[in-house]
């Protein structure tokens, strides 16, 4: 019922202390300030421009001081122009200055385009900010009042209330979104935050048709149309934490199929039909389920290599580039791109058993061969003799010889059939001592650290290995230090740590100065300087390339079938790779067999790491 009297006064009343007048000044400097090159004369941006030229005693007042390149209106100067143009002229009080000049001065007398019908001389009463508001929003909800004002009715001409418009809920649609940054945000934008997530989350809450008058605001539209309506006078524009997006027009969707009507229904009941029907009618009583948003996402390979990264992978840089090609074969034609249906290519990669079960394994073959080497193990397993092993034979190998986790059975093949051939021989298991002297300097490690912990120094460690102060250590000498300082040498780390400081001299030796080589063991450094190795020694061919060719390179022009230290750090120096230290660590883990030299079997392993 409308609200009449008392009552009516009231409701006009609270409308007027809950319209907010500073966020309709703030609105509207926001928006004027929005003038560009591309703003029509329509637009508000526009209309108040021309307005300034004539209605302002100085038109630059509205422009930026600094560069007079862009529109810059001041609370003060916004109010003012309200008044002017709905009240006749401003209402700042004397004295109130705007960019050094006179508020009052700034406008043109008699050229305002509003008229309160106020006295000229009531523009200049002291009235506070607060009043002038109040005065403003007074003027300005008076003619909505006025619209709004029931119609006194008398009961005979009363008619009944029109009912409440009904909604029904529209056609599911489908939405395709489509979210993407200029660039890595992390590394251009804030290289601070690197390692830091940037969270982008789009929440649709749903995809509704347009009121049919927005539709038709041109004329009717074509029967069927669809996609990007040409001429359409609708358009809009956003604007978002400081980003536009202006020029949106009219796009119709895909018209959905029409609806089964009864006739069709009876033609399908036809003879012949009846399973379609029956499917149909079952159909028919399953509730329409709400189609699953399609997210398009494209990243190039510096944000490849840039999200694995963050997300912890250490060898992102080595290895990030190698992945993205793969992913990307062929040219995927979006411009150094790739999305979902290339990510999912991850899926064609087979399972690889990882480092600690290939090491399980080793123990597994090296138990079956009763202390004998991988080579007796393959026999063992390839039982007939057989120089190759395919995945069936492989397969029949480990269960004939009890091999319990039999489903991983193809993960290892995979990781030993490097070259991707279909088969392994004996050498393919080098790797399997390459990755055990990578673990067993990781436990060596451990020592050292626990060493220099409880000694607190190098220096302190070589008086305990040397309490006779004989100038000599030798293994026996220090493996009772190890076990005097109360560790456990369980798993041999404590000779480990001796011939890798005596590696120079090969001894059984060593002196209390050599010690401080333990120093520079550091096993992790070397998992992240092996790619660069590999990288120089297999030149361009990869992984899995030719053992030989790599050896050769090492070689170089020398003719032994074995590299001592010294050779190899001459091999390391000539192909400019890594320090001292790394070097002398490398050579440590290369050195399977203990023996202080490397062979064509030590680079094979690694080529196939």
């Amino acid at each position: 019922q409308p609200l009449r009297g008392p009552a009516r006064e009231a409701a006009v009343k609270r409308f007027r202390q809950l319209f907010d007048s500073d966020a309709l000044l703030k609105a509207f400097v926001a928006e004027v300030s929005t003038f560009c090159e591309g703003s029509s004369k329509e637009s508000l941006p526009g209309v108040f421009l021309e307005w300034a030229s004539t209605g302002l005693t100085q038109k630059h007042v509205v422009l930026d001081e600094a560069t007079c390149m862009r529109v810059e209106v001041g609370d003060a100067l916004a109010l003012a122009v309200f008044e002017s143009v709905f009240l006749g002229g401003p209402r700042s009080p004397p004295g109130e200055m705007y960019r050094g000049e006179e508020i009052s001065k700034l406008f043109v007398p008699g050229l305002s385009g509003g008229g309160g019908g106020e006295a000229e001389d009531e523009r200049r009463i002291e009235a506070s900010r607060k009043e002038r508001l109040a005065r403003l929003v007074r003027y300005l909800l008076t003619p909505a009042v006025r619209v709004m004002k029931p119609v006194e009715a008398s009961d005979e001409e009363a008619k009944p209330p029109t009912p409440p418009p009904s909604f029904s809920v529209p056609a599911l649609g489908q939405v395709r979104l489509r979210v993407s940054t200029a660039g890595p945000i992390g590394r251009v934008l804030c290289p601070e935050d690197l390692h830091d997530w940037a969270l982008v989350t789009v929440k649709v809450d749903g995809c509704y048709r347009l009121p049919t008058k927005l539709q038709e605001a041109g004329g009717p539209l074509p029967e069927g149309a669809e996609g990007l309506v040409e001429g359409h006078p609708l358009s809009y524009s956003l604007r978002l934490l400081g980003c536009k997006f202006n020029g949106g027009q009219l796009f119709m969707p895909k018209a959905p199929p029409a609806p089964v009507t009864e006739d069709a229904e009876a033609a399908e009941a036809a003879p012949g039909a009846a399973g379609e029907d029956a499917e149909g009618d079952e159909a028919g009583t399953t509730p329409q389920e709400s189609p699953r948003p399609e997210f398009t996402i494209d990243v190039g390979q510096e944000e490849f290599v840039e999200c694995l990264t963050r997300a912890g992978y250490e060898a992102a840089t080595e290895d990030g580039p190698a992945v993205f090609e793969f992913l990307s074969r062929p040219s995927t034609g979006m411009g150094g791109k790739i999305g979902r249906p290339e990510f999912l290519r991850l899926e064609e990669v087979p399972a690889i058993a990882d480092s600690a079960k290939l090491l399980a394994f080793r123990a597994f073959l090296l138990e079956k061969a009763e202390g004998g080497s991988l080579d007796d193990a393959f026999q063992v397993l390839a039982e007939s003799g057989e120089q190759m092993l395919t995945l069936d034979g492989f397969r029949a190998g480990l269960e004939r010889l009890g091999y319990e986790d039999i489903e991983g059975a193809d993960a290892l093949f995979e990781a030993l059939d490097a070259q991707q051939l279909g088969s392994i021989s004996a050498e393919d298991l080098a790797v399997l001592d390459l990755l055990s002297r990578l673990q067993a300097f990781e436990d060596a490690q451990k020592l050292k650290d626990w060493l220099l912990d409880t000694c607190g120094s190098v220096a302190n460690l070589q008086q305990q290995a040397d309490l006779e102060k004989s100038g000599a250590i030798t293994l026996e000498a220090w493996k009772v230090c190890v076990e005097r300082l109360g560790f456990a040498d369980g798993k041999g780390e404590a000779d480990l740590l001796f011939r890798f400081v005596a590696a120079d001299t090969g001894s059984e030796t060593i002196e209390p100065s050599a010690l401080a080589v333990l120093a520079e063991l550091d096993v992790s450094s070397l998992k992240q300087a092996l790619p660069a190795f590999e990288a120089v020694l297999l030149a361009d061919e990869g992984y899995g390339a030719d053992a030989e060719a790599a050896f050769d390179r090492l070689r170089g022009e020398s003719e032994g079938d074995s590299l001592t230290l010294t050779d190899f750090r001459g091999a390391c120096e000539r192909l400019q790779y890594g320090s001292p230290a790394a070097v002398r660590l490398l050579f440590a883990v290369l050195d399977t067999s203990g023996e202080g030299c490397i062979g064509l079997r030590s680079v094979d392993a690694l080529c196939k790491r």
